[in-house]
């Protein structure tokens, strides 16, 4: 009952909060809760119901005309979903350990055509992303796992120090570069300054994409991850895009189609290569309020994984997810969600899994 008055009066401080803006409009506080429902009653390891928690703190600090400052700190609780699925691709992409935890925390620099972010930062929020995949809640479609299963990467819920530089060359064409550090800490009991310092022996996550924005948007990235001792460093390429088709100018309504392609240039721990596509539908029964959408991910495994799945044939784990969401008040979202697994690659001998979930969104969304 304590926890549960604890998450009800940190729903209410998110709701009243969500909108505040200080008198100087240069400072903004943001807040937001999700809560997800889970329950997976076929296959899996185990089946069970769930509820996943997040709470996101946000303050964001114009410090002049060209110069942002954001601290991002999150408040998580509630089970893992994947220990019960036996998924790899990790079909809720809000799971993360309990706690609080800073997230982000740099500063942003612009000009004309370029900008500059330095600090604690999330790698998913310049690069590797599609805007139509963020409709889905299976974490596959926001960064792939051939990034985040097969490396220490910087994405949520643990995050490390970097550098990003975005160029603009023209309406069109843009260019990406960022140096993270190599490991950014993904136990929760190490304390948050310990995960931000620098060590030669962590190494560097070097990555670089071209965006161009033209019949939508697509990217093309490099990327390598390496330590100082590790003489067979990973080195991945990927290929991802929106494509939009527009029905209606005057409204939101629209069909959008998202692809995503990943893979690892020499053999890699556990994902090899990577493939996800879906549609999406927003303005289904009311014009700027709901969308929906579908979605499939294929994660091909690595021959270094197939050999510790002992008697296993299959050479991927794939994801079929179907969701809706709808969003009558801009504080205010609510999405069922389904998604069935095939061949959960967690360990050998795991049957399909099934899992409905609601996630519930309030605040600043």
């Amino acid at each position: 009952m304590k926890k549960f008055k604890l998450t009800l009066t940190a729903a209410i401080v998110l709701l009243l909060g969500s909108t505040l803006q200080a008198q100087d409009e240069r400072l903004e506080l943001i807040g937001t809760l999700t809560n997800d429902l889970a329950t997976n009653p076929k296959g899996g390891i185990t089946n069970g119901s769930s509820l996943q928690g997040n709470i996101d703190l946000i303050a964001q600090l114009q410090l002049w005309e060209k110069g942002t400052f954001k601290y991002h700190a999150l408040i998580n609780y509630g089970d893992f979903l994947s220990s019960r699925m036996g998924d790899i691709q990790i079909a809720n992409n809000m799971e993360a350990p309990k706690g609080f935890k800073s997230y982000e925390l740099w500063y942003e620099h612009q000009w004309e055509k370029a900008r500059l972010k330095v600090g604690q930062q999330e790698i998913n929020n310049a690069f590797a992303w599609t805007e139509s995949g963020l409709v889905f809640i299976n974490s596959s479609f926001g960064i792939g796992p051939e990034f985040t299963v097969n490396t220490p990467v910087s994405t949520f819920p643990f995050t490390g120090l970097g550098i990003v530089w975005t160029q603009k060359f023209n309406e069109n064409l843009t260019y990406r570069i960022g140096l993270f550090d190599g490991n950014p800490g993904l136990d929760s009991q190490v304390a948050w300054h310990k995960r931000l310092a620098l060590d030669r022996e962590e190494g560097a996550y070097w990555i670089g994409e071209l965006q161009w924005q033209k019949w939508g948007q697509h990217r093309l990235g490099l990327w390598q991850h390496r330590t100082q001792f590790d003489q067979n460093q990973l080195n991945g390429f990927y290929v991802m895009g929106d494509i939009p088709v527009v029905i209606n100018p005057n409204t939101k309504e629209a069909w959008s189609l998202f692809y995503q392609m990943g893979w690892i240039a020499k053999t890699a721990p556990v994902v090899s290569n990577y493939q996800g596509l879906g549609i999406v539908r927003s303005g289904v029964f009311f014009d700027n309020e709901d969308g929906m959408g579908l979605a499939f991910a294929r994660a091909g495994l690595s021959q270094t994984w197939k050999n510790q799945l002992q008697g296993e044939q299959f050479s991927s784990e794939k994801v079929i997810e179907l969701t809706y969401y709808l969003q009558p008040k801009p504080y205010f979202r609510i999405q069922p969600n389904w998604q069935y697994v095939l061949n959960p690659a967690q360990k050998e001998g795991i049957p399909n899994a099934m899992v409905f979930m609601l996630r519930v969104q309030i605040g600043a969304l």
